[in-house]
């Protein structure tokens, strides 16, 4: 279950957009034996701040065409 204050460690960085800009991360995955397909990203500003998320089942079973309607 997800709360406010569920942690994720994560290995990776991530790099804020320029003062005054907005930055969208997005991403589709897929999971063939399972046919689970999904497509989901965040929205934040240059300090960090998290502005707006999403996320959808998709019914694409192709995992490129899912990352590409990500966008």
């Amino acid at each position: 279950m997800w709360t406010a204050t569920t942690k994720i460690q994560c290995n990776s960085t991530w790099i804020p957009p320029p003062v005054r800009m907005l930055k969208w991360n997005m991403d589709g995955s897929s999971n063939d034996k399972l046919e689970s397909f999904s497509i989901g990203g965040f929205l934040r500003d240059h300090e960090g701040n998290l502005l707006f998320v999403f996320f959808c089942s998709s019914c694409i079973k192709e995992s490129n065409v899912t990352e590409v309607l990500t966008i």
